[in-house]
């Protein structure tokens, strides 16, 4: 899976490390450590946990394109959701993608009308088409005759599977 190269927490929280922080930082491990060299250190973390976020998001099926648009409606709609998320995968007792994953869904449904997987699941589909998952717990997907398959959010967003 090839991603941006823009780091999770820059996507996350729209902002990169600025030189005030870097230079923070750098006093609170001793001050014996360049601005530059912190900023390094920052976006080698940042690499890190960018891959780990991207993960749980492709989970719940967000794909690269749709995690931009997740973070830019994120920061917009839920910053404090987001900033709690983020700090919950990086927090050294936690280190947990639940409260991501959970914003990913919520972003999903609202893309979708608000439909949740259990109401797309009991609507009736065009012929050709099923609903199924290809992992427990993984996205709900849909294959549709002479076209393939992809997330069923997707499938929403794009126009493919309307929903009435």
């Amino acid at each position: 899976m090839r991603r941006s190269t823009a780091s999770f927490g820059e996507a996350a929280l729209g902002v990169q490390i600025s030189d005030s922080k870097a230079e923070s930082i750098a006093q609170a491990l001793g001050g014996g450590l360049e601005i530059e060299h912190v900023k390094q250190m920052w976006s080698g973390m940042a690499a890190a946990y960018s891959s780990v976020g991207a993960r749980a998001l492709d989970a719940v099926g967000l794909d690269e394109q749709a995690q931009e648009r997740f973070f830019s409606w994120a920061r917009q709609q839920h910053e404090g959701k987001l900033v709690d998320a983020v700090s919950d995968m990086v927090r050294q007792g936690s280190r947990s993608t639940k409260a991501l994953k959970a914003l990913g869904q919520e972003y999903i449904r609202s893309q979708a009308g608000g439909y949740s997987d259990a109401d797309l699941e009991s609507m009736p589909l065009p012929q050709g088409a099923r609903f199924f998952r290809e992992s427990n717990g993984g996205p709900l997907m849909i294959e549709i005759a002479g076209w393939g398959r992809t997330t069923a959010q997707g499938a929403i967003r794009s126009g493919v599977l309307k929903l009435s």
